[in-house]
């Protein structure tokens, strides 16, 4: 039986915490520029959504009840806001999805760069990737019988 002293637990501070955090961030807008900032604006969209909708409901009753003044501009705004709320969450989340997909696109490809001269160090003498097919590969030729 193992024992938390087996174990190989790291801990990390408050200083790799924020590096991970600011890489992470990089990463981001690296991957999605243009996303992450209507994510954003999105995500505040559709959190006051909600309210103005209450607000705009509260307005046309108060306008309803008193009787003196129209309504029709109000409830467009309702019917807007309603819309809204039903379409900005759907929008966020594909937001969302476009900034994760595009991240881990630039991960995988950050990894690969680093990951790829090291492989390639070790054969054959050559360091090209390997979409570079030229004198390090192996030739598929048959040698020719001279004689």
């Amino acid at each position: 039986m193992t024992g938390p002293d087996d174990q190989d637990t790291r801990r990390f501070g408050a200083r790799a915490m924020r590096t991970s955090a600011a890489e992470a961030v990089a990463l981001l807008g690296r991957a999605a520029p243009v996303e992450v900032p209507v994510f954003l604006a999105v995500t505040v969209a559709a959190s006051v959504a909600p309210i103005v909708t209450a607000w705009l409901t509260k307005l046309v009753i108060d306008r309803l009840t008193q009787g003196s003044e129209p309504v029709g501009g109000l409830a467009l705004g309702l019917a807007a806001a309603g819309l809204a709320v039903a379409a900005l969450p759907a929008a966020a989340r594909f937001t969302r999805n476009q900034i994760g997909r595009a991240a881990s696109l630039e991960g995988t490809d950050r990894l690969f760069r680093s990951a790829a001269p090291r492989a390639w160090r070790g054969r054959t003498g050559c360091s090209p990737p390997p979409s570079a097919r030229s004198a390090c590969a192996p030739s598929r030729t048959p040698p020719t019988r001279t004689g």
